[in-house]
């Protein structure tokens, strides 16, 4: 039976009929239900109810009409009556059952895929509600060809009988095993006309540029202020505003510093965009590196030594005063990780002090970074309260991990959120096996490998070491030979991907670091298309924020 099921809007009547069907005949036969095509030259467009064939004995094309029937002969009208008692003039059911066959015989005769020159083909008319006798209705509308409420039990034997009706009637050959074949070809195969995976995430990426573009308003309340917090969840537009507020100082003829905690973020910011004149990018431990050279201030121990990382703000203090101020506005995004101190210290770089501007965009996640305490002359914060980032499916995952004022989601639906498992303690063949699965089918599905980001909690897994998955051979920054990028989620941090393989989360469990931080900051990097490649055990532990469960 094609399809497997009647049509939910097929008419009543042509449903207990294909019930009927499917009851009554053998698995020789093969039957096709609404058949739908347009007409060649000027031929009408045509339709047929039902195809019914069976390689030896020919097919029967079915026309069937509900209700009661009636044909006035002196208006030369047929009409049905329905359920109701409503009188509907209707078209000739056998006429319509006889054109349906040349229009059906026509389409085959010009397609391709079927395979005979000559063949059989009968038709016949079903009346579901109406009794029809042993001699029919009238000279044409003859037992062969007319079947009635009483037949529909034995609908299958009345098939058979009309088939060989029109076999002796006809005298051409049945379409046997490879015309049947054809049929199924032509009007049995599911037909799938594919959008590329990378159009429809770029459609929805770009609605939700659009709503990022509407976050520019806040620039506006910006400028009102010289001295501002930012506050916000993962995907409110945080980063995006740091850097179109310092480029906009800039312009203004300010000398600005625009500083991260990350420093591949400073540096994602340097190889991509355009910075103008007056703009210098520093990640801060970086820029307090830097200006202690600068001021000769002599380390007191190594670069890979955790003292010098420690040392390093205090050195900061010591360069500002050797130096002096260095800028007229300081912008600061990821300013979650930014202790006090700093940021007093960072004020100290300002020629004018208290009166520049000085701009601080952060995370206000209390659920993971708590409530940190901010420098009483930045004020109480603006709170952003849509996420322009992600898509809905996405932006309900990252609120799961965020505790915060309420957030409003982009409004832009995007694709589920997709979750791959394999057993705890799987060997790594197991864990890089779904991972070149996931790849394979994203590039199967027409999605471009540029826009997709593997990323896992540390380079030491399994899935770095791999690199080759298929077609697929995962680069970074320093290792570029390969066409799908690879990042640590951490080292990912304060960057955006249109599709997200977030993989290898037991890692973090393994070593007790804070799995709801590295999966709020992975999650929340995905802008159209996510999906959480892990073990079955971390995959538990994520079930209660809204992640669907794929099958693998």
């Amino acid at each position: 039976m094609y399809p497997e099921r009647p049509r939910a809007d097929a008419p009543e009547s042509e449903r207990r009929v294909y019930q009927y069907l499917a009851r009554t005949l053998d698995d020789r036969f093969v039957v096709f239900h609404s058949l739908a095509w347009h007409g060649r030259g000027r031929k009408p467009d045509g339709e047929v109810d039902f195809l019914i064939a069976h390689p030896d004995l020919g097919m029967l094309v079915l026309e069937v009409k509900g209700g009661g029937i009636a044909y006035d002969p002196v208006r030369g009208k047929w009409t049905s009556e329905d359920r109701d008692g409503l009188v509907h003039e209707i078209k000739d059911p056998w006429n319509q059952a006889l054109d349906a066959r040349g229009f059906l015989r026509d389409e085959l005769w010009a397609n391709r895929r079927w395979p005979h020159r000559t063949w059989m083909m009968g038709w016949a008319v079903v009346l579901p509600n109406v009794d029809v006798g042993p001699d029919g209705l009238g000279f044409r509308e003859r037992p062969e060809v007319t079947f009635g409420k009483r037949d529909l039990d034995q609908l299958g034997q009345r098939v058979l009988a009309s088939l060989r009706y029109w076999r002796d009637l006809d005298g051409a050959g049945p379409p046997r095993a490879d015309g049947v074949r054809g049929l199924v070809a032509i009007f049995g195969t599911a037909k799938r006309y594919r959008v590329p995976l990378s159009d429809i995430l770029k459609e929805d990426e770009g609605r939700i540029i659009e709503l990022t573009e509407q976050q520019f308003e806040v620039l506006d309340g910006l400028a009102r202020h010289r001295r501002m917090a930012i506050a916000g969840c993962a995907g409110s537009g945080k980063t995006l505003l740091a850097v179109q507020k310092a480029f906009k100082l800039a312009s203004d003829g300010y000398r600005v510093l625009l500083a991260c905690f990350n420093a591949p973020l400073a540096g994602h910011w340097q190889d991509t965009l355009k910075l103008p004149p007056g703009v210098t990018v520093r990640h801060f431990h970086g820029l307090c590196s830097e200006l202690a050279r600068s001021a000769g201030i002599e380390a007191p121990a190594t670069p890979d030594d955790r003292a010098y990382v420690d040392w390093l703000p205090y050195a900061l203090l010591e360069a500002v005063a050797a130096l002096g101020p260095q800028y007229d506005a300081i912008v600061v995004d990821e300013g979650q990780d930014f202790s006090k101190d700093w940021l007093d210290t960072l004020e100290l770089l300002l020629a004018n002090g208290r009166h520049d501007p000085f701009y601080l965009f952060f995370d206000d996640n209390q659920r993971l970074y708590g409530q940190q305490p901010l420098p009483p002359w930045l004020g109480e914060p603006y709170q952003l309260t849509r996420n322009v980032r992600n898509t809905n499916q996405i932006g309900r995952v990252v609120d799961g991990f965020y505790q915060g004022p309420p957030v409003r989601l982009s409004g832009v639906d995007g694709r589920p959120v997709e979750m791959v498992t394999y057993p705890d303690g799987a060997p790594e063949s197991a864990v890089v096996s779904e991972v070149k699965r996931a790849l394979e089918r994203l590039r199967n599905a027409g999605a471009n490998l540029d826009d997709i980001v593997v990323l896992s909690p540390r380079r030491s897994g399994a899935v770095w070491r791999q690199r080759e998955f298929g077609q697929c051979r995962l680069y970074s920054s320093d290792a570029p030979d390969g066409n799908v990028y690879y990042d640590t989620i951490y080292g990912f941090k304060g960057q955006d991907s249109t599709a997200v393989l977030l993989v290898e989360l037991e890692q973090a469990a393994d070593t007790g670091e804070s799995l709801e931080a590295l999966i709020y900051v992975g999650t929340s990097r995905a802008k159209a298309l996510l999906i959480v490649v892990t073990s079955e055990s971390v995959a538990a532990r994520l079930g209660k924020h809204t992640l669907r469960v794929s099958p693998t």
